[in-house]
């Protein structure tokens, strides 16, 4: 009975004295694990006007900046993610692949162009022990911009970072996807 005793009163100091900082990190893990999503947009030409009247939409692929740093099948997921995203856009623009052999057309085009700022897929390990910026994180930025004239209609800075254990590249990617959806749909009267 003393034995049993003295090991509880050993616990209860022990937490008392370290200020229950395990309380602490195990609160802060649990938050970190349903909300270690975050996603920062930063827009830097605001869409002002409507977009009803481009009824096309040019996708060109996104310029890697980050030669040998990303994977190419993940830049390829990217410009995949944000074409099948941008397909799904309620007004229902058309979406087409940017060709610059293509004849100049008298519709109105709206000309998708931007490029991968920063890729970093992390490392699970480091993740699940958390030590060190272990995160994964995606920065892209994009502009719309009218074919004709050449004027930015809007433009915006997007990065999913991801904290959690079962973060991925794929789920950055379409975080970023989605928003850049959102972005252009707002300017068709949906919501962003």
């Amino acid at each position: 009975k003393e034995r049993l005793l003295f090991w509880i009163l050993l616990c209860a100091t022990t937490c008392g004295l370290s200020g229950c900082g395990w309380q602490t990190y195990v609160a802060s893990r649990t938050i970190s694990h349903f909300t270690g999503k975050p996603t920062r947009f930063h827009s830097i030409t605001p869409i002002n006007g409507s977009l009803d009247h481009y009824r096309v939409v040019e996708v060109k692929p996104l310029e890697n900046l980050l030669l040998g740093n990303i994977p190419p099948q993940m830049e390829d997921y990217l410009n995949e993610t944000i074409s099948k995203q941008l397909k799904s856009i309620s007004s229902k623009p058309e979406i087409v692949a940017f060709d610059a052999t293509a004849p100049a057309t008298a519709r109105p085009t709206l000309l998708f162009e931007g490029y991968i700022d920063d890729y970093d897929a992390g490392y699970f390990g480091l993740r699940l022990v958390e030590l060190g910026f272990n995160h994964v994180a995606v920065t892209v930025r994009f502009q719309l911009r009218d074919k004709q004239s050449g004027q930015i209609i809007g433009a915006a800075s997007i990065t999913a970072q991801d904290d959690r254990v079962t973060a991925s590249p794929r789920a950055a990617i379409n975080t970023i996807a989605k928003r850049i959806r959102g972005f252009v749909n707002s300017g068709y009267g949906g919501r962003q």
